[in-house]
C-alpha cells in the first residue's frame, strides 16, 4: 500500500515550508498532493 498525503500551503511564507515538505515526502516515496490558497 502506498502512502498518501495531501498538504495544504497559505500564504507567501507557506510556500517555502511546503516545497521543502514536499521534496522530503518524495524522497520518502509517499504520493503526495497540493492545496493552495490564493493568499
Amino acid at each position: 500500500m502506498s502512502k498518501r498525503i495531501v498538504i495544504g500551503i497559505s500564504g507567501a511564507s507557506g510556500v517555502i515550508y511546503g516545497v521543502r515538505m514536499l521534496s522530503l515526502l518524495k524522497e520518502k516515496d509517499f504520493e503526495t498532493h497540493l492545496i493552495l490558497s490564493e493568499a
